[in-house]
């Protein structure tokens, strides 16, 4: 599986039990439709490893830990070796999904962004959430620009190119690439 295809959606904090159980800690507060997810991929060693759900599914600890276990991994010592893995599912099945709390703009980490008249500005970082308001964290070569997530701005999303088609207000990038320097 290849990593641009995938959103991470936390890692694996603390074994559970003695039959291999985990918890999953999340940055983010999660649809109930991830349930139906079969497998999740770890990142191990560099690589996504498909891992796939036992029978009890997922359990819902609270708003952003998950307990679940994986076949194939029976004992708490398998399952520790897990420890620190980061978690991904493919952004396909969430794009899927009636996603209210998982805001869909946390899938564009990765994403190009393009303005409709300079071009390609750089790629999405982060979302940095402020309150009621959270902005698009994108580096210009060694530059950090903060663009504003304001839906009015956007013009297009295409998940398949894994870009962001924005029309930013005149000045903006000028601001943040102008040499203070002097």
């Amino acid at each position: 599986m290849n990593k641009e295809n995938c959103f991470q959606i936390g890692y694996i904090a603390r074994t559970h039990g003695v039959d291999g159980g985990v918890i999953i800690k999340t940055e983010n507060q999660f649809p109930e439709d991830i349930e139906n997810e079969g497998t999740v991929f770890l990142e191990i060693e560099g690589l996504l490893v498909p891992f796939f759900i036992s029978e009890q599914g997922i359990s819902f600890r609270n708003e952003t830990s998950i307990f679940t276990n994986f076949d194939d991994i029976a004992y708490d010592n398998e399952a520790a070796e897990l420890i620190g893995s980061k978690v991904f599912i493919e952004r396909n099945t969430i794009l899927k999904q009636n996603t209210t709390e998982l805001k869909k703009t946390d899938l564009l980490v990765g994403y190009m962004l393009i303005d409709n008249k300079l071009g390609q500005i750089g790629k999405i970082d982060a979302i940095i959430r402020f309150p009621k308001n959270s902005v698009f964290q994108v580096f210009h070569g060694k530059k950090e620009i903060l663009i504003p997530n304001e839906p009015k701005l956007i013009l297009s999303t295409n998940h398949e190119t894994q870009t962001l088609l924005m029309s930013l207000p005149e000045g903006l990038i000028a601001i943040y690439l102008e040499d203070n320097t002097k």
